[in-house]
């Protein structure tokens, strides 16, 4: 079973006091061995950071005793006697840095491009003949431009440009640290992307800890990705599916009609209040036609039943002892399952990752309502021969739903991963 795992540099255990650090690591395993990217999310205080291949996450108690630098404002050296330029700026994400220099009568001199770490950069020009010259620096920190002058008369060397980069951070010599406030128990969510896929790990550092995304991929057979998240021992999807397309020949229809949708005993989708504009953001919404039919998850993918949406719950809000019972259930699952934004009325904590947004629902009658409000997931397993067990989360309401609806209700969708 896959498994998000810890490899333990050292580990420090006694109380994280000001000035103590812990240096948080990444590396990617399963369908991708490189990570792009890692946004981290400290829980309790909102920060963000994200970090990028070569680099690593130093947290810190106390902000001011290391920072990490950012834009700062760009500095232009010059001497004209000797016609050579110093440029020093700062980036605060990695990316391109576009350099040029032209002329008082437009002709370009110098037009070059980096791909640059974060950090501190300089660019030395040198053998500018005798004129005036603007530069002009952009990146995504900053668009800088900035006139200088050149008493340097015409000699028979060419004009040359050299970029250099602050040598390694001092802590780990092969990658760039990035100062991050956290204090000792705060949580920490984690998104790992790689190209396409992008998975989330919630973790409660204590020691300086090596971070392993387990890439599983999450494709449908219309080829959106899919974000993934492991809750407990399971992988789920961290969002909706939105697929139009069964994986296969079975047929699946976009029903617009309310009539039409109350009538219908074959797989459909819609989108809510049939604008495709709430795709992306909340996904479709299903009957349960749809779901019992295999090909509609992502390959290697498959519907959940009520004893996976059961085992899940037990696992976001451990009050829930009854697992048979129906209708408001536990202490707190649904708070802990909202997401940050995106509720009218009630964000939730989101500490698992499962990043549950109001999609709404449309009735047996083909009537639609809740967006922003509620949110409603099928499961596979039927409750009787008219309906099927599923969950739902109201605003201004801490804990979960388990209720039957019948099979022409159209809900949301996430899939577990493996066999069912």
């Amino acid at each position: 079973m896959l498994r998000s795992y810890l490899t333990i540099i050292f580990c420090v255990l006694h109380l994280f006091v000001q000035g103590q650090t812990i240096i948080l690591d990444f590396e990617a395993v399963g369908a991708s061995d490189f990570l792009d990217e890692v946004e981290v999310i400290n829980l309790s205080s909102g920060n963000i950071e994200s970090v990028f291949n070569d680099e690593l996450i130093l947290l810190a108690a106390d902000n001011g005793q290391l920072q990490t630098p950012g834009r700062s404002d760009v500095v232009v050296n010059t001497d004209a006697s000797s016609g050579r330029c110093e440029i020093v700026f700062s980036l605060s994400r990695p990316g391109y840095v576009f350099f040029s220099i032209t002329d008082a009568l437009g002709t370009v001199v110098v037009d070059e491009d980096k791909k640059l770490t974060r950090g501190k950069h300089t660019i030395n020009v040198s053998a500018l003949k005798k004129g005036t010259y603007k530069i002009h620096l952009s990146s995504t920190d900053f668009d800088y431009s900035h006139w200088i002058r050149s008493d340097k008369y015409t000699d028979d060397r060419e004009l040359l440009v050299k970029w250099k980069s602050a040598g390694s951070n001092n802590i780990i010599k092969s990658k760039y640290a990035v100062v991050f406030t956290y204090v000792l128990g705060d949580s920490l969510l984690l998104k790992g992307i790689a190209g396409e896929m992008q998975h989330y790990m919630l973790v409660m550092p204590t020691c300086d800890t090596v971070l392993v995304f387990d890439f599983q991929a999450c494709v449908d057979a219309d080829n959106n990705h899919y974000s993934t998240v492991e809750i407990g021992d399971r992988l789920w999807m961290a969002e909706n599916l939105r697929t139009t397309t069964f994986f296969g020949d079975q047929e699946l229809s976009e029903i617009k009609d309310n009539g039409l949708w109350y009538d219908i005993d074959l797989p459909a989708y819609c989108w809510y209040e049939n604008n495709i504009n709430n795709k992306y953001e909340y996904g479709a919404l299903y009957n349960w036609y749809a779901v019992e039919k295999e090909g509609l998850c992502p390959l290697g993918w498959h519907m959940p039943t009520d004893a996976d949406w059961l085992e899940l719950e037990k696992t976001i809000d451990p009050s829930i002892d009854i697992t048979s019972a129906t209708g408001w259930r536990g202490k707190d699952g649904a708070l802990k399952m909202k997401s940050l934004t995106g509720w009218n009325k009630q964000n939730g904590s989101n500490v698992f990752g499962f990043s549950a947004l109001a999609a709404g629902r449309r009735s047996d009658e083909g009537i639609f309502n809740s967006i922003g409000n509620y949110a409603y997931w099928w499961s596979v397993t039927l409750s009787d021969e008219t309906g099927a067990w599923s969950r739902y989360i109201l605003p201004n309401y801490d804990y979960l739903y388990r209720g039957s609806f019948s099979k022409n209700y159209g809900f949301s969708v996430r899939c577990i991963y493996g066999s069912d």
